[in-house]
């Protein structure tokens, strides 16, 4: 199963299913779960999980691959990490038996948020982050002063919270008011009164996430977004993040001429959630297969993922969930006279990102004939230069 644990089945559904392979859950004419039977047959949680997994659209070998890795091969590193999560997740199993605060633990895990922004506020909790304070402690550096203010020692707390150089992100009166009402002794202490006393956990959590994220960042001379928007960005992404959550993901395409005008444009809901490797691959064998009906024998196949570009250019099988249907462009590209694989930037694709966005409000495909939808106008204006 496609989770960290337990990985098997709690228990075979059927004693008659015991010899039997996955490819009975697979409708043969549609290349997809066989919806009806996942359900009977497994668990809630457990069909869930396997409805999530993407097929593709040709039968396939079976592989064996490594799933803590982004390319599906074992590393030490990969290796090392999977050891890491699963002493935390030990620790969280203790945590939940003897602490005092288990229903801020169970608070906590259940936010409907990214499992990494979770983590950070756990490790917040406990003091586990690299805060300057916890290097000096563990005498790593030679000071603990903040990073940011360099005016006050750097705990969790301050890290994330009360530093003068957040109040841009803090300073909503009708959000934060109580960071200037309410004292604080620790970020644990901080965390259990918004539980008890807002309804603002997990904006919370995702803008927490957001500033050590820019901290770090902009400490390692990475780009990274101005402080002053993170406020807007966290509550953005917080909600595309729920959006996702609805059991759907969305594709945006659009094809352009040499001069980049608009061929065609599309936007089509998928009712899977998808990791983002998964959502770009399918969208390239979707983008292929739409410019083919539409009659383009040329084309240039542009996406934002290094990752699956780079894996499109291989002549071999890609050991990672998304191979699969990295297949399926392979088949695709044998519809083209010519065919290269280009890699962007995520702001070189914003189009293509607001088509795949407005497709969670649609409910399947919807199809743009030299044109694009008009709240994306200036997205395309903006755009057009490049091609010149």
């Amino acid at each position: 199963m496609p989770r960290m644990h337990p990985t098997l089945l709690s228990v075979c559904p059927i004693s008659d299913f015991e010899d039997s392979s996955v490819d009975i859950l697979i409708d043969p004419q549609t290349r997809q779960w066989n919806v009806e039977m996942v359900e009977g047959l497994f668990h809630e949680e457990e069909a869930e999980l396997i409805k999530q997994i993407p097929l593709s659209s040709v039968a396939s070998e079976d592989i064996l691959y490594w799933p803590y890795s982004s390319n599906g091969v074992y590393s030490s590193k990969s290796g090392y990490q999977f050891l890491k999560m699963e002493e935390e997740l030990m620790d969280r199993a203790h945590d939940s038996v003897v602490d005092d605060d288990s229903q801020v633990w169970k608070r906590l895990w259940s936010m409907n948020t990214p499992q990494k922004v979770k983590t950070l506020l756990w490790r917040a909790c406990r003091e586990a982050l690299p805060t300057k304070c916890s290097l000096f402690r563990r005498k790593i550096s030679e000071e603990d002063l903040c990073v940011r203010c360099r005016a006050a020692t750097e705990n969790s707390l301050h890290a994330l919270w009360s530093c003068t150089e957040l109040d841009l992100v803090w300073g909503d009166p009708e959000l934060w008011s109580f960071r200037n009402e309410v004292q604080f002794l620790s970020f644990k202490e901080l965390l259990s009164w918004i539980i008890k006393h807002t309804q603002l956990l997990e904006l919370f959590a995702v803008t927490v996430w957001s500033i050590w994220n820019q901290r770090n960042r902009v400490r390692l001379n990475q780009p990274a977004d101005a402080i002053h928007q993170i406020a807007y960005l966290s509550k953005k992404w917080l909600a595309e993040y729920q959006a996702r959550q609805e059991k759907k993901s969305g594709i945006g395409v659009v094809i352009r001429d040499t001069r980049g005008l608009v061929i065609a444009s599309c936007s089509k809901v998928v009712h899977q959630v998808l990791s983002v490797s998964d959502i770009e691959a399918l969208a390239a064998a979707w983008a292929l297969s739409f410019a083919s009906d539409v009659g383009v024998r040329r084309a240039i196949l542009e996406g934002d993922s290094l990752t699956v570009i780079s894996d499109l250019r291989e002549d071999g099988k890609v050991l990672a969930l998304y191979g699969l249907l990295l297949e399926d462009v392979k088949v695709l590209s044998l519809h083209f006279e010519e065919l290269r694989y280009s890699h962007t930037k995520r702001e070189g694709n914003s189009l293509a990102h607001g088509l795949a966005r407005y497709a969670l409000s649609i409910p399947d495909l919807l199809v743009w004939m030299e044109d694009v939808p008009p709240q994306f106008y200036s997205v395309l204006q903006t755009d057009l230069p490049s091609f010149s």
